[in-house]
């Protein structure tokens, strides 16, 4: 930020007070770019739909002091992203050079990435201190004290060497096509920080998220569909969601529907249809009726490369009117999109006019898995204790490998009495 003007007070101390993280840092001269560049990239972040990206930027003009430096420093070291916007008299101020030396540190000793954006000036300009860039820092220069002005030119070498965004080399300048840039590798960064959650000990999993990871892998013409189908308790939601985590390193628009046979009994297609349109389309206006939802999504998803989970399809009139108000046919999306559905009933997949190009089968584990499964809940082990051994195995031959109910029973039995003496 740029709220400090001369010398009149001293060099600040990093700390991390404060509760409020944020995932993204802005640092940036206000007069040179608030108005223009940096609001446009804050709000091309903010409203990115996909990932709640949260963007810490200076725009309430916190009281200079020490306050002042526990906000910025603290803000620093709990985002996971900066991005100094370097610009004609970024050097002219203490406090973006304090917060640039700042992100350097903390991507030396941390995984925290720096992606710094030169704003209309050369990045050889700020590594060599030339051009109107050197002459602007030359200036404020007498002001810095000679340690400050070690660490401020060390940290202009640095970020000078990094992977950057120059304006005026992207698009002959637009910025419109810049902020949609830096946002992109925003988003595929967090994207790990975002996994749909997968708590539950799965066994078997690793080598079924592979298998389904190397044929999504091969190059596709066109969107394509995986169907996972099966009776419930056996695991089609955790599997989808590890497929669903593995892919969506691969995309920028991605979008997880939960439980929608329950959603669409309680609050309609629709209602199903604008969650998905505000993850794909987050300035998209939400509509009021299947119809005008199947005509948006047929005609805007076209034009963008997608990862959708549609999860617990229901079937009959109303499942197949379900699959058929969010992907009935594969033209609706953009070559490369991959469409993953998790149902009960394998007729929803048979039946549908976007032909499925995965169909995987959930069954019930062998006797080996549901072992490892079960134990691993019962006894936080993967073996059973002997004397608990034969009682284990008459319990796990009742659950008939069912998942859920190994995992279920299991936890309900660790620490039991039972369990302990036998």
């Amino acid at each position: 930020m740029d709220n400090a003007s001369a010398s009149s007070f001293q060099r600040p101390i990093p700390t991390g007070r404060g509760n409020d993280s944020h995932h993204v840092f802005l640092s940036f001269r206000g007069p040179d770019t608030r108005r223009k560049f940096t609001d446009h990239l804050f709000h091309g972040l903010a409203n990115a739909g996909t990932i709640p990206i949260s963007v810490f930027k200076d725009d309430k003009s916190i009281p200079i002091g020490e306050e002042f430096a526990s906000q910025i420093f603290g803000a620093i070291s709990r985002s996971k992203i900066s991005i100094p916007i370097i610009s004609k008299n970024y050097a002219t101020s203490k406090w973006c050079l304090w917060e640039l030396v700042r992100m350097m540190d903390r991507r030396k000793s941390t995984s925290h990435i720096v992606l710094p954006i030169f704003y209309e000036v050369k990045p050889s300009d700020v590594r060599y201190l030339k051009g109107e860039f050197g002459d602007a820092y030359h200036l404020s220069k007498k002001d810095y004290g000679e340690k400050d002005i070690r660490e401020f030119e060390q940290a202009l070498r640095d970020v000078s060497y990094l992977q950057v965004w120059d304006s005026e080399k992207i698009a002959s300048g637009r910025e419109g096509e810049l902020v949609q840039k830096v946002v992109d590798i925003v988003l595929g960064e967090l994207r790990n920080y975002f996994q749909l959650d997968v708590t539950e000990e799965v066994v078997g999993i690793d080598d079924q998220v592979k298998k389904i990871k190397n044929w999504a892998d091969s190059p596709a013409t066109h969107a394509r569909m995986i169907g996972i189908y099966g009776m419930g308790g056996l695991g089609k939601t955790t599997l989808a969601k590890a497929i669903y985590n593995e892919l969506s390193k691969d995309f920028v628009d991605c979008s997880y529907i939960p439980d929608i046979r329950d959603t669409v009994h309680h609050n309609g297609i629709h209602f199903v249809q604008n969650q998905l349109i505000k993850d794909i389309l987050p300035n998209e206006r939400e509509v009021s009726n299947v119809d005008r939802g199947i005509n948006l999504i047929k005609s805007r998803f076209q034009c963008k490369k997608v990862l959708i989970l549609l999860d617990d399809i229901d079937v009959g009139a109303k499942g197949g009117k379900q699959l058929q108000a969010l992907a009935r046919e594969r033209d609706w999306f953009m070559a490369g999109s991959i469409i993953i559905v998790t149902t009960r009933y394998q007729d929803v997949l048979d039946q549908s006019k976007f032909t499925v190009d995965y169909k995987y089968p959930m069954n019930t584990l062998d006797e080996v898995h549901s072992v490892l499964l079960f134990n691993k809940h019962a006894f936080r082990m993967s073996c059973s204790l002997r004397y608990f051994e034969e009682t284990s195995r008459e319990i796990i031959t009742t659950m008939g490998g069912l998942p859920l109910a190994l995992v279920v029973v299991g936890s309900y039995l660790f620490g039991k009495k039972i369990l302990k003496y036998g």
